[in-house]
């Protein structure tokens, strides 16, 4: 079985996968370009982790980890506003990660995470040097989840 942080990516790139505006074109560290005919992508991509608490322990046999996850928006356009499109799909990815707190289930589907919400956005970067300028703009997320002290994949 895969760490269970691994499991927790998975799940979140499943959750925002088929949305409206980006459709299938969701990546797990791309390190390059979207493609000259792509209009939008999400790149999802690990973040930092680190122990909640002074120790991360909840129990001697649990660890309660934040982990970020940095989703990155991907945009190219020769006419709508970049803005406007940024925006529709951040607002499409915030109703499909966060259904789980009107439904009252477990975050992203798995019974060891016990938060997921979002942690900022940063600034978006334009590029227009071709007749269809590019933006990228980072999302941050964190997922709080537990997993055993001696195996991080239970």
């Amino acid at each position: 079985m895969d760490h269970r942080a691994m499991q927790v990516i998975a799940a979140f790139v499943s959750r925002i996968t088929g949305l409206q505006s980006t459709g299938n074109r969701v990546y797990l560290n791309r390190t390059y370009e979207i493609e000259e005919d792509t209009r939008t992508a999400i790149n999802v991509m690990l973040g930092e982790e680190t122990p909640q608490g002074e120790f991360g322990f909840s129990s001697m046999d649990r660890i309660d980890n934040v982990l970020e996850i940095i989703a990155e928006i991907r945009v190219r356009s020769s006419g709508d506003s970049i803005d406007s499109i940024i925006l529709q799909i951040r607002k499409e990815m915030h109703i499909a990660l966060m259904s789980w707190v009107q439904s009252q289930t477990y975050p992203l589907g798995l019974d060891f995470v016990y938060m997921l919400y979002p942690a900022g956005t940063g600034n978006p970067e334009i590029e227009s040097v071709s007749e269809k300028p590019t933006a990228k703009i980072e999302t941050l997320w964190k997922v709080h989840y537990r997993h055993s002290i001696l195996d991080p994949s239970i």
